[in-house]
Order: C-alpha cells, then sequence, then structure tokens
C-alpha cells in the first residue's frame, strides 16, 4: 500500500483524523506494540525515490542517500562495493526503541549494515533481522548505511519499532459499548472462578463435609471392603438382632441388621475348650444362620488370655461366599494354647 495521508499511526505535528479514532492510533497508549514500515511499497509512489528527498512513510520519514546501486524504483540492485544510505526518522508520538531492520530480497548475505546517529558516530553494526531490542537503541534519527560483499537484489526493506504505553498520570477510557465481545468474556471469567472456587474446594485434605454430600447417595460400593466401621460409632437404636446361632458349644453366631439398610452384621465367636495346636483348614457348613447377599468385608481378632500374651505364630481367618451359610476357617498355632478368636462380617442382606 502506499502512503496514506491518513494513516493509523500517530505522527508528531501531523493531524488526527476522526475515521482513524477506532483504529491503531489508540492502541498504542494502552499496549507496548511493534510497528512495522515496508519499503519501497509504502512510500508515496510506492517506489525508492530517485532523488534524495525525504519522504513519508506511516511513522517514518526517509531519504535514501548517496546511493551507488542500480535503483528500479521497486528494487535495489549492486555487486560488490556498491553502497546506500537511508536517512530515516521516527515521527510516532509513543516512540520507544528500534526493533528490527531486515533487508529481503536474493543474496541479502552479501549485506553489511551500520547504524549511525545523525552525527554520523557509529553505534553498532548489526545482523539482518536481528533482534535490537536489547540494544535501547533510542535514537528517532538513525542512518542505516548499507554495504554490498557481493552481488545482491533488495525488494523489500522492513523497519520496526517499539511503542511505549502512556505512563501512569495518563489513560484511554472505553465504554463497554465499545468493546465487542465484552458480556462473552465477562460469562467466561464468571465461568472460570466457579470452577476454581469448586476445584480448591475438593481437592483438599478435610475438605469434604457432611454439607456437601447429598441426602440418600452413598451406597454399598461407596464403603471400602476394609473399612473397619467401629461399633461405637453406630448408634444402639439402629441395630436390630436379625438371627442367631450356636450350633456347637465352641461357636456363637449373632447377626444384626441396621434399620432403613440392607446391611448386616455378622459377629462369630470361637472359642475352644482346652489348649490344642492347630494347623488346618475347616470348612463349617450351615454355620450361619442367614446367608449374606454380598459380602463386603471380613476380619478377625485375637481375644486370647492374658497369660497366653507371650505366645507366638497365632493366625485364623475365615471366609464366606455370597449367598452361603458355609464357612471357612484357616487357623495355624504354633505351640499349644486355648483357641479364642472373634469374626466378624459386613454384608448385604
Amino acid at each position: 500500500m502506499a502512503y496514506d495521508n491518513k494513516n493509523p499511526y500517530q505522527r508528531v505535528n501531523d493531524g488526527v483524523y476522526d475515521s482513524y479514532l477506532n483504529s491503531a492510533i489508540m492502541l498504542p497508549t494502552m499496549f507496548n506494540m511493534v510497528g512495522q514500515v515496508n519499503v519501497p511499497s509504502q512510500f508515496a509512489n510506492n517506489v525508492f525515490n530517485s532523488t534524495e528527498t525525504v519522504q513519508k512513510a506511516l511513522f517514518l520519514d526517509i531519504a535514501l542517500v548517496n546511493n551507488t546501486t542500480t535503483n528500479n524504483g521497486n528494487t535495489l540492485v549492486g555487486v560488490n562495493g556498491n553502497s546506500f544510505t537511508l536517512n530515516s526518522k521516527v515521527v510516532l508520538s509513543l516512540f520507544k526503541n528500534w526493533n528490527k531492520i531486515q533487508f529481503e530480497g536474493t543474496n541479502v548475505n552479501n549485506l553489511t549494515i551500520t547504524l549511525k546517529d545523525n552525527n554520523n558516530t557509529t553505534i553498532r553494526t548489526i545482523n539482518n533481522g536481528e533482534d535490537l531490542t536489547n540494544y535501547n537503541i533510542t535514537d528517532d534519527e538513525i542512518k542505516i548505511a548499507v554495504n554490498f560483499t557481493g552481488s545482491c537484489t533488495i525488494t523489500n526493506i522492513k523497519l520496526q519499532v517499539n511503542t511505549r504505553k502512556l505512563d501512569n498520570n495518563s489513560g484511554v477510557e472505553l465504554s463497554s459499548s465499545q468493546i465487542s465481545g465484552l458480556s462473552y468474556w465477562q460469562s467466561q471469567i464468571e465461568e472460570d472462578i466457579e470452577n476454581i472456587v469448586v476445584n480448591t474446594n475438593s481437592i483438599g485434605d478435610n475438605a469434604v463435609t457432611t454439607s456437601k454430600i447429598a441426602n440418600g447417595t452413598i451406597i454399598d460400593e461407596d464403603i471400602s471392603s476394609s473399612a473397619n466401621i467401629n461399633l461405637s460409632k453406630i448408634a444402639d437404636d439402629n441395630i436390630q438382632t436379625l438371627a442367631s446361632n450356636k450350633p456347637y458349644d465352641i461357636f456363637t453366631v449373632n447377626q444384626y441388621g441396621f434399620k432403613n439398610t440392607n446391611f448386616m452384621l455378622t459377629v462369630l465367636k470361637w472359642r475352644s475348650l482346652s489348649a490344642s495346636k492347630l494347623q488346618a483348614t475347616i470348612l463349617i457348613d450351615n454355620l450361619l444362620p442367614l446367608a449374606p447377599k454380598y459380602v463386603i468385608a471380613l476380619w478377625s481378632e485375637n481375644r486370647r488370655s492374658t497369660s497366653d500374651l507371650a505366645l507366638t505364630n497365632t493366625n485364623a481367618n475365615w471366609y464366606v461366599d455370597n449367598n452361603s451359610k458355609d464357612a471357612s476357617f484357616r487357623i495355624y498355632q504354633g505351640s499349644n494354647h486355648t483357641f479364642s478368636w472373634d469374626f466378624f462380617m459386613i454384608s448385604t442382606r
């Protein structure tokens, strides 16, 4: 595009046109931006000037001087020993520093680029397309001296500068009606905040309380098979005896139900009549008065007397199948003593 007298960049000493008030003329006041000029395409006549007169190009005033290359209007063609200089002056109100200077075309590696200030003092030699931000070149008027070390054809020159924001005492105020999509972003932000709050409350230790659990939602699968719920945590009036059995003098079986649920607790006591040494697996038929529909947890506890506490290698466990009244026991005792164990089962009925 050719240079536009109403270009959207706010140039020093240029007028502000109402047709550009909502364009990039406002953006540099709010953000740090990178402005780019392409020459010769953004000169007033779309070509490299054949004389050394200054031309406008958006936020730059540029003159091609000391040129020994062949100027074809849209290209600069040179060989080893040719050179030219671009006198460049930034006229951008919020100019901060130079960002990049890049030559495009063929064999652009055959160029050396030196930046000089307005007094013709060398600032530094740069590489083609190098990031100049860290050098903080704040001169608004520089000379770009280009020397050819071999054949080269230049078709485009990119000149980039960084802008600065307004200071803290200045600002631009826009009404919400001027910002497209504001309601969408507001709803998205509100949703994100809600998700953050929910996730924060759900991931911490001890974060789930009774108020966060809907009534009537805890089911059988939610209780671990190793839950080991203590009877002291269950109110007495919520337990009712379902069945009991004493098939042998050494076995006592009691089964309890919990009101308003289908859970069942089976308590079995095995007390041997005399000291013995056992190592066996025993299956007892029809030991339970009520068969469990689904076994949730099984565990056992040693009930030996105080005098037996020094004995070792004593173990016992049991197994009950779903929908069966039979029970299997595995016992191992390393020495003779009275066998005294309690067995527990949580199941459904």
